[in-house]
C-alpha cells in the first residue's frame, strides 16, 4: 500500500500460491507484475498478470486437465492441455 500498487483480491491470492511460501518470491512476483500491469489498461496487479509474469499455468485450468484424466476422458484432457497451455504460449 505504501508504495500505491493497486492490486486485486485474486491477485493477491495468486501472489501468496506463486511464492509458496517465501517472501522474496512474493517481492519478487509483486513487482514483476506491477510492471506488467502498468503497461496495460486497468493497471492492476491481479491474477492473470501474477500467473503470467510467473510462467506458471492456472491452477483451474490444470484442475480440469487432471479431472478429465481421471474421467478417463483423456481426449479431452489433450484438448484442454493443446488449447489452454500450448497454444497460448
Amino acid at each position: 500500500q505504501a508504495e500505491q500498487v493497486p492490486y486485486t483480491d485474486d491477485g493477491l491470492e495468486a501472489i501468496l500460491f506463486t511464492a509458496e511460501g517465501d517472501m522474496r518470491h512474493a517481492l519478487n512476483n509483486l513487482q514483476a507484475a506491477n510492471s506488467l500491469a502498468k503497461g496495460k489498461a486497468g493497471a492492476m496487479v491481479n491474477q492473470k498478470t501474477v500467473f503470467q509474469v510467473c510462467d506458471q499455468p492456472h491452477p483451474t485450468i490444470v484442475r480440469s486437465i487432471v479431472d478429465a484424466c481421471d474421467k478417463g476422458n483423456l481426449h479431452l484432457a489433450i484438448q484442454l492441455l493443446e488449447e489452454k497451455l500450448w497454444n497460448s504460449g
